[in-house]
């Protein structure tokens, strides 16, 4: 039969044919059966809920599979607005708040990169139970299908402590989530859908600005500009308050150039290269400009910081 091409949100996707459709059928089959063989050995049955698509459509599956299990939620404290009101609406998920905000690890620790990923570890990835389902996806990036090949794996954590990692989802594409949600009429987090209520596939639901991404969460900042503000304000705190000079605070002049190198350079060179060729170089200004908000005067100059504080 002849595929049909069809808009699933801001994606074109080839449609799935009747073949496909059963393909997917056998997908929940399995899935929903492999989830049974874990509530066996298990109890209680512990479900990783982040709100996002590949989530709920787990939790779905699970209400499907007729076990009982129960959800926890990690707050990382910048996932996009509404998400815990939409965690709150599932009544067996439970939300983890973590020791320390995302802005209380700025201002201990400086910005996170996608070397130093610090807030992954304290807010995401931390510990919390020995094993638990999640919807993990093969197909979500290179790293993924390369580290995950099988539906269940061992993480260690930096303390030793271990977690058995169910995947019941692991082989499911974009195309299955689109289908498999408009079939089952699987509400998802409002974010997923477009001004005409449309499921929008590629959407991303995860924390703020995560450097991780393509564009260090450019994007994600443009449409909450509040955040910049919030960021510049927590490196304001931790430039000023290091017992030492670190290389984070000793190679801007303030905040505002931690934020623009964080935004917009690719390395250190190409930072410096910007700064000395312009002579009226005002990082600040630029981020009023293109996010369109206020920002109080920079805090305690280089200089300043320099005159009193030791080199590491």
């Amino acid at each position: 039969m002849k595929q049909l091409s069809k808009i699933i949100g801001e994606k074109i996707i080839a449609g799935l044919t009747p073949a496909d459709n059963l393909k997917l059928d056998k997908m929940e089959t399995q899935a929903i059966d492999f989830i049974r063989s874990i509530a066996k050995l298990r109890e209680p049955l512990w479900l990783a809920y982040s709100g996002g698509k590949d989530s709920e459509v787990l939790y779905h599956l699970c209400q499907k599979a007729g076990v009982e299990f129960v959800g926890f939620y990690n707050n990382t404290t910048i996932d996009p607005p509404g998400t815990i009101k939409w965690v709150q609406q599932h009544e067996n998920v439970l939300i983890m708040q973590p020791r320390r905000s995302f802005f209380t690890l700025i201002e201990h620790r400086g910005f996170p990169s996608r070397i130093h990923r610090f807030c992954c570890e304290k807010l995401k990835e931390r510990y919390t139970a020995s094993a638990f389902m999640s919807g993990i996806r093969a197909s979500e990036s290179k790293r993924r299908r390369e580290k995950y090949k099988e539906p269940e794996v061992c993480w260690t954590y930096k303390h030793g402590e271990k977690s058995r990692v169910y995947l019941p989802i692991l082989h499911w594409e974009d195309r299955h989530i689109a289908e498999y949600v408009k079939e089952e009429n699987i509400q998802c987090h409002p974010l997923y859908y477009d001004n005409n209520g449309t499921f929008c596939v590629n959407r991303r639901l995860g924390c703020i600005g995560c450097p991780l991404q393509y564009d260090r969460g450019f994007k994600e900042f443009k449409q909450y500009p509040r955040m910049v503000r919030a960021w510049c304000r927590a490196m304001a705190v931790y430039r000023n308050t290091r017992p030492v000079l670190t290389r984070s605070v000793s190679y801007f002049e303030n905040e505002y150039e931690n934020m623009y190198y964080h935004l917009f350079c690719k390395n250190i060179e190409q930072f410096r290269l910007i700064r000395e060729s312009q002579p009226n170089f005002n990082p600040r200004e630029t981020l009023m400009q293109t996010f369109q908000i206020e920002l109080p005067p920079p805090s305690a100059p280089l200089s300043d910081l320099k005159s009193r504080l030791p080199l590491p």
